[in-house]
């Protein structure tokens, strides 16, 4: 099953504003900012701990 965040994600990947994405999915724009911030936050994380293990 797909979670509203990977849908949210999914469009994003594609190119398409917050905005597009809340009008889009009928969501609240906070939602919206909410979810991609978290993902943004998750995906740095995980680029930071990779390079830090390619440096050791």
């Amino acid at each position: 099953m797909i979670t509203k965040q990977e849908i949210i994600i999914g469009h994003y990947r594609e190119g398409k504003s917050e905005r597009k994405i809340s009008r889009e999915l009928k969501l609240n724009r906070e939602t919206v900012r909410r979810y991609l911030e978290q993902y943004k936050r998750a995906r740095e994380n995980f680029f930071h701990l990779a390079k830090e293990m390619k440096c050791s």
